[in-house]
């Protein structure tokens, strides 16, 4: 099934494992300028508290992610928190989930609960997942919705620890998404390129579960006026034979 109006869909696989395998696989690739979120889900009766069941094989594909994360946003404002649930900051840290579980699947669970500023996986120097990150939501009820139904959830067959993070939030003015970068080119280089331009903050390009690059990520500079110019001076040039596209960070970056 394809809902077109919607951006997303839902694919059944054979098996479990087949699931596992497209979630690996797809979640994470760009297709037709968005990032595609790829996880497995239970039928639609079930919730949003049942989405990340892993036994359940079924697949929903979500083009695009600006559908669902402002539904989610919606749920989150209309559910009555009582002050002291609130955990007062918009990022949250997480740890233990498998190394295996891929960046785009696991970015995909927080998805679930608001629109998603910025997002980590930590990795070992060879792209190896350390299991461990750091999540930015747009709102802090969306931080808290996070907490409280990914803290302690079962992904991959790993226990999630999600916890607050009260660490400076991002400046989303001076935040700028790239894409269609060459899959050879490394982050280094490639933060080089950005820090011609200004001082950097943060830095992402984004990689698929085994560490290969997706040709794409986000990099916030310390001053907004450092990320106009570089969407003027960078956009539309040539690095590693090919064009880079640089454009102002929005939620379905």
């Amino acid at each position: 099934e394809f809902w077109r109006d919607q951006g997303r869909g839902r694919c059944r696989m054979q098996t479990a494992a087949d699931a596992k395998l497209a979630v690996r696989q797809l979640s994470g690739l760009y297709i037709n300028g968005r990032s595609m979120y790829v996880s497995t889900s239970v039928p639609p009766a079930a919730g949003v508290r049942e989405v990340a069941r892993e036994a359940a094989p079924v697949v929903r594909c979500a083009a695009d992610a600006v559908a669902l994360a402002a539904a989610a946003a919606k749920r989150a404002e209309e559910e009555d928190w009582a002050s002291g649930e609130w955990p007062g900051t918009r990022r949250v840290t997480f740890r233990d989930a498998a190394a295996e579980t891929s960046e785009g699947f696991l970015r995909a669970q927080f998805e679930l609960f608001g629109a998603v500023v910025s997002f980590e996986l930590w990795r070992q120097s060879g792209g190896r997942s350390l299991g461990r990150g750091c999540c930015e939501f747009s709102s802090v009820a969306a931080a808290g919705r996070a907490i409280s139904h990914l803290d302690g959830r079962f992904v991959d067959g790993c226990q999630l620890t999600v916890l607050p993070d009260y660490k400076p939030g991002s400046n989303l003015a001076a935040k700028v998404f790239f894409h269609n970068v060459d899959w050879t080119t490394t982050q280094g280089f490639l933060r080089s390129k950005f820090e011609e331009i200004g001082r950097v903050r943060w830095f992402e390009l984004r990689v698929k579960w085994d560490g290969r690059s997706l040709g794409m990520g986000t990099c916030e500079f310390e001053r907004t006026a450092d990320a106009v110019a570089c969407i003027e001076l960078l956009s539309g040039t040539e690095i590693d034979g090919r064009t880079i596209y640089v454009e102002a960070y929005g939620p379905a970056s």
